[in-house]
């Protein structure tokens, strides 16, 4: 079985992944899968805030994003940087870090 944690690196992977090639029923499926593992990652003890921190530095720029995200409520400036960096980026997934934004 594999951690909350992985999966929610795979599925933020799979979520940039099927984004940028235009396959919206897989790109939704792996949305439904991140957010899963996020609601897993939340009854972890400090919500498992120190393994999104990490995310923040992972090259994968969906996970970045990903991370950053849920990242917002609580450590903002940490987020906003990460968001930052990803929006310099050509492609839906920074224009989705932008947006964020």
């Amino acid at each position: 079985m594999t951690s909350p944690l992985h999966q929610f690196v795979q599925a933020a992977q799979d979520h940039g992944r099927f984004s940028l090639s235009g396959q919206s029923a897989k790109t939704n499926a792996a949305y439904r899968k991140l957010k899963k593992a996020r609601e897993e990652l939340r009854r972890q003890p400090d919500s498992a805030e120190a393994a999104l921190l990490a995310l923040l530095e992972h090259p994968d720029a969906s996970v970045r994003t990903w991370a950053a995200y849920y990242l917002l409520p609580t450590r903002e400036l940490d987020a906003i940087r990460a968001l930052t960096s990803v929006a310099t980026g050509p492609d839906l997934i920074a224009f989705g870090a932008e947006m964020t934004l």
